[in-house]
């Protein structure tokens, strides 16, 4: 099922619809937003949209305070915590990029929840690059599903995905499942996405994750 029958509205632009009519010329954005619940304790998150400023501080404005999200950059673990006394982000954060994600630390004993609001990157394909080694990734399109069924990544051998699992309460548990071509596929299951959920992912030799996906 395409993501736009989930959560997508696709938009003309008003001032131009008109003269892009009259000469059968039609463009269409796709936008939309999703509300991504953050349980208590550790979950991972991705941003799922193309958006001007991909900053920390900019999508996630004014958590619980003690809220942390971790990130990987050049392979090093960098953590931000949000504090009421500033009020604001400390350190100052880095990017929640599009492709790939964070681990959130939800100090308190209810979830709060990310508004994302953005366009959806569209191609063929829409390509996501996946460096050799243990890295955080997510689906560059915001569509909930089976890792390889629903969001076409077709991993090399020994690709194995490392999921956080929460309960809601604050219980996690790591899930790992590798991908076998003598089986074929996923052992001892394939990963299953949530909208807006990152994952950890150990690639022997890189690889893209290359989707086909469009709206229009």
């Amino acid at each position: 099922m395409r993501t736009k029958t989930l959560l997508l509205t696709a938009a003309l632009a008003a001032a131009g619809a008109a003269s892009a009519m009259a000469q059968n010329v039609y463009s269409v954005n796709a936008v939309g937003y999703v509300n991504l619940s953050v349980p208590p304790g550790f979950s991972m998150i991705a941003n799922t949209f193309v958006q001007a400023d991909q900053n920390i501080a900019t999508l996630i404005p004014a958590p619980p305070n003690q809220t942390t999200i971790y990130t990987v950059v050049g392979g090093v673990f960098n953590a931000t915590i949000f504090d009421d006394s500033i009020p604001g982000w400390d350190p100052a954060p880095g990017d929640l990029a599009l492709g790939s994600g964070g681990i959130a630390y939800n100090p308190t004993s209810s979830a709060f929840t990310i508004t994302l609001v953005g366009e959806v990157k569209q191609g063929a394909p829409v390509p996501n690059s996946v460096p050799a080694g243990i890295t955080i990734k997510s689906s560059m399109i915001p569509q909930a599903g089976g890792l390889s069924s629903a969001l076409q990544f077709n991993p090399v051998n020994n690709t194995t995905v490392y999921q956080y699992v929460n309960d809601g309460v604050g219980n996690v548990t790591l899930i790992a499942n590798i991908y076998d071509p003598t089986i074929p596929g996923w052992d001892p299951a394939e990963p299953v996405l949530r909208i807006g959920e990152a994952f950890f992912i150990d690639s022997a030799s890189g690889e893209t994750w290359n989707r086909n996906f469009s709206v229009n």
